[in-house]
């Protein structure tokens, strides 16, 4: 979809799929948000995002590793959530889609 839209994009291999470590994955961000020369909307699941969304139940990620240190050591905003889990529920699509609307204003 995003070719049809004629959008330069890149979905970067990131380490440690089923147990990741933000210190593994900072580097290859870093690389990927700066080695463009036009503007960047970094969009991720996970661990992979300038703002951080970021649920304090979440069974997958722990939340003080991958929330709290890798929001200060990427320099990003963390906004933290409650009963949200790993965002893999369809229940969570209209909250994630707000989150996008008031982050990246449209």
């Amino acid at each position: 979809m995003l070719d049809k839209l004629g959008v330069d994009y890149s979905i970067p291999n990131l380490p440690g799929h089923r147990k990741p470590k933000s210190k593994d994955w900072v580097e290859i961000i870093k690389k990927e948000t700066t080695s463009s020369d036009k503007p960047v909307v970094l969009v991720g699941h996970s661990l992979g995002t300038r703002v951080i969304l970021h649920s304090k139940d979440d069974s997958f990620l722990d939340y003080k590793e991958n929330g709290v240190v890798l929001s200060k050591e990427l320099e990003a905003k963390l906004i933290t959530c409650d009963g949200r889990n790993h965002f893999c529920s369809l229940e969570n699509a209209p909250y994630i889609l707000e989150f996008l609307r008031r982050e990246l204003k449209f």
